[in-house]
């Protein structure tokens, strides 16, 4: 609170990468899901944190390597 009694305006905060909402790169669509690791290689890429996503949009069904926050 400030000296007039009511509360300060909160002022907009920078979004980090890990808290933009995730977003398919093919179809922006927002409906993505982890899906299982394909390979020696994914399984080499998961210790740098990034995991395999699909898209789950039935038109779309993008699979791409994203960084995940878990």
């Amino acid at each position: 609170m400030n000296n007039s009694g009511f509360p300060q305006a909160r002022t907009p905060q920078k979004a980090s990468f890990f808290t933009m909402r995730r977003r398919c790169p093919a179809c922006n669509d927002s409906n993505i899901r982890r899906t299982g690791r394909q390979g020696w290689v994914e399984k080499i890429l998961s210790i740098f944190n990034l995991y395999p996503f699909r898209c789950t949009n039935y038109e779309c069904n993008h699979r791409f390597m994203r960084m995940s926050k878990n």
